[in-house]
């Protein structure tokens, strides 16, 4: 069945989902893995073991302005001139910039792959899921 916009609806009938990150340290291997287990709707890995960078607070931080890593974790440095910066990422708001909130590979290796076509889906899925916080 299609809404107005064309898209299909989604119906999950009880598929299992898989939720958080993963202990591989590759995209290949952490894939590999979903489309065995959960091939109806795999989800892109986020792999915390890889790099602090795909923390999951961390994850989505990626060109935010004032932001520092700190023992793994994140912290805005409310002590630096922020306004340029915020006002970059204002203007990237107003003007669908999407290209200005891509997350890179070094922060979602998973993703990546995915998008680099990197991975071997045994069937159609009925989705693939991701996962964000905020």
């Amino acid at each position: 069945m299609a809404d107005n916009l064309g898209a299909r609806r989604f119906t999950p009938r009880w598929l299992p989902l898989i939720n958080g990150g993963l202990p591989h340290t590759d995209a290949a291997s952490a894939w590999q893995s979903l489309v065995h287990r959960f091939p109806q709707i795999p989800s892109w890995p986020r792999l915390p073991r890889k790099s602090n960078l795909e923390n999951m607070y961390v994850q989505f931080s990626e060109r935010f302005p004032g932001i520092s890593m700190q023992n793994g974790g994140i912290l805005v440095n409310r002590n630096s001139d922020l306004d340029a910066g915020l006002e970059q990422l204002y203007l990237a708001y107003l003007e669908d910039d999407l290209a200005y909130g891509v997350t890179s590979a070094a922060y979602a290796a998973g993703l990546d792959f995915l998008l680099q076509g990197n991975v071997q889906l045994p069937e159609t899925p009925v989705a693939i899921k991701g996962e964000i916080t905020g």
